[in-house]
């Protein structure tokens, strides 16, 4: 990011060639799920107009717009959003248990082999 940004001509083709693929990626799921909002997460969200400049650009390179609407591509609003996704499930599934103690769902155990009667 630090050479894309000092104005080196590689790291500038790595990179675009990066946002082009994601750009095509997002496109995908946009044209098939409408969406009103993309919100795109993680470190590379803090790359800020750096992602999102080029990465818009080629979003109305690609977007197909019957309308003429634009989806939104967003940062989180909240850093909770930027969470590794397993600590995030992880915490999400802590926060159901204190709610419903007894769950109907149970998550098996990967250290206890089932009784079998074979």
């Amino acid at each position: 990011m630090a050479a894309f940004r000092a104005g080196s001509a590689d790291a500038a083709g790595i990179w675009l060639k990066s946002v082009r693929a994601l750009a095509a990626a997002i496109t995908g799921f946009i044209n098939v799920l409408d969406p009103e909002l993309v919100v795109i997460g993680g470190g590379i969200a803090d790359a800020d107009e750096v992602l999102f400049n080029p990465l818009q650009a080629e979003l109305d390179r690609f977007e197909w717009r019957p309308d003429g609407t634009r989806v939104r591509v967003v940062k989180p609003p909240w850093a909770a959003m930027r969470a590794p996704p397993g600590r995030r499930m992880a915490r999400n599934w802590q926060r159901y248990e204190k709610l419903n103690p007894n769950p109907k769902l149970q998550i098996p155990n990967p250290n206890k082999t089932p009784n079998s009667n074979v």
